[in-house]
């Protein structure tokens, strides 16, 4: 049977509605020009930093910010700037993995909490076990299990966080079907996933994206508090992580070893969160109608 279209010119007029909004919210501007700008970064870091990130000299041993080390140099002589470039795009990479494999964990999962009945009530409950663990501390165990790798890191960071995305999957499906949209399609003969396809979860779209840029950004703090600590990924490209740690023994004599990545990491997460919420407001048709 089929099913009623959008007219073209109100699709449009409403696709343009929305980029107005978007270029016009200074929060998504600042994150998406952060966002960029840190992409820009993990190319170039990966393809030809200025200087050998991991290239001991010693005789310009924590030498302070200036033109020829822009972020100034550790302990060890090596470019600060040129190992936060080094270190984006497994950053990057690791967050983003992340935040994949959750959602493609946690909405299926979601999905079925919320229609199964008797037996989602007891996935509800296996998600609050989940839950009661700090995603950190999850990690923790989990990077202790499979061992130290990137791999580890997406894998303990993805099954920590999917429980985030099954509640929100569950709590949107739950809100969307008793609205008369989706018993209109029922009415209609439209199979239940279907309608779970082309109806519920698009609607529900400005939700779940919320959820995936707040996994992002503790997907982040989970991947530099984990080489922090020492269980990162032992391999001579450094990590955010592992540049904070280098720095504990000199931020006083030298506070720009420190600062320079606990900015970068700051940065990073803020514009990733502020990015989500302008996505939220352009994308969720109550909000953006209020506007």
């Amino acid at each position: 049977m089929a099913t009623a279209r959008v007219p073209r010119s109100d699709s449009t007029k409403r696709q343009n509605r929305t980029w107005y909004q978007l270029r016009t919210n200074p929060a998504f501007v600042f994150g998406a020009g952060v966002l960029t700008l840190m992409t820009i970064g993990a190319i170039w870091g990966q393809v030809a930093p200025p200087y050998d990130p991991v290239a001991q000299d010693f005789s310009n041993r924590l030498n302070p910010p200036s033109l020829t080390h822009v972020l100034g140099t550790d302990r060890f002589g090596r470019d600060i700037f040129s190992r936060l470039l080094a270190g984006t795009a497994p950053m990057l990479l690791v967050a983003a993995g992340a935040t994949l494999l959750a959602s493609a964990l946690g909405i299926p999962i979601g999905i079925v909490s919320s229609a199964a009945g008797r037996y989602g009530a007891v996935i509800s409950r296996l998600l609050d076990g989940f839950q009661a663990f700090p995603g950190l501390v999850l990690s923790l165990l989990l990077v202790i299990i499979f061992g130290a790798s990137y791999g580890a890191i997406v894998l303990a960071a993805g099954l920590a966080f999917f429980p985030l995305v099954a509640r929100v999957t569950e709590a949107v499906v739950d809100s969307e079907s008793a609205r008369e949209y989706v018993q209109a399609a029922e009415a209609m003969g439209m199979r239940r996933v279907w309608i779970l396809l082309l109806h519920i979860l698009p609607n529900g779209a400005s939700a779940l994206i919320v959820q995936a840029t707040t996994i992002f950004s503790l997907s982040i703090l989970v991947e530099a508090s984990l080489s922090f600590l020492g269980l990162g990924p032992q391999t001579l490209t450094p990590t955010w992580g592992r540049i904070v740690f280098d720095a504990r023994s000199t931020m006083e004599l030298a506070p720009h070893t420190i600062l320079a990545p606990l900015a970068a990491i700051s940065s990073l997460v803020v514009s990733v969160n502020l990015l989500g919420d302008a996505l939220r407001d352009a994308l969720d048709p109550i909000v953006s109608s209020v506007r």
